[in-house]
């Protein structure tokens, strides 16, 4: 690991929940201005909240172990947490770099960046390949979505011009109705 100090971001501590606009400024009369001002006291594990599901980290450990391999309960629950941790260190440092770079929307290219910053960066290359394929099959599904609304949408002009909007009388009816009040007089 390098001697550059890890970076810090609001994104790597869980945020103090924010008071009601009117516990803020509560006014002079208010008997509960006191107890409204006091913050909420902190969840017992909120770290907890930033930890991929066990069920999906279980998956990952069963793909990339051998099959003989046996994790236990315990072991599952750090991988989990451990890969909480990762997470939230790689955002903190991917937003410095989006921040660096005058943006409050982290990018691909930030990820990467701070991939390489923690000293990760032999999965770049996968990681860009990765990026690379997702982002043809993203295309792909774009395009793909445009030609069946392009279809539904000529599927619905041809109904259009076979069938009446719905109210509508038929045309032949229509000229039925025109002749008898001609009829009549």
């Amino acid at each position: 690991m390098s001697d550059a100090p890890a970076p810090t971001s609001p994104a790597a501590a869980p945020a103090a929940p924010a008071a009601p606009a009117a516990a803020a400024a509560p006014g002079p009369s208010s008997p509960n201005a006191s107890i409204a001002a006091a913050p909420a006291p902190p969840k017992k594990d909120a770290g907890h909240e930033f930890e991929p599901p066990l069920h999906a980290v279980k998956k990952l450990l069963k793909q990339a172990l051998p099959s003989h391999s046996i994790v236990g309960k315990d072991a599952s629950a750090a991988f989990s947490r451990a890969a909480g941790i990762f997470i939230l260190y790689l955002t903190s440092a991917a937003n410095d770099f989006a921040h660096d770079n005058k943006r409050q929307t982290i990018s691909a290219a930030d990820v990467l960046a701070a991939v390489k910053e923690v000293e990760f960066g032999m999965f770049s290359d996968k990681m860009e390949a990765f990026l690379e394929q997702y982002r043809a099959e993203e295309e792909q599904s774009k395009e793909r979505k445009k030609a069946e609304k392009a279809q539904q949408q000529a599927k619905g002009e041809g109904a259009e011009q076979q069938a009446p909007a719905q109210g509508e009388a038929p045309p032949a009816a229509m000229e039925v109705e025109e002749a008898t009040p001609a009829e009549t007089q």
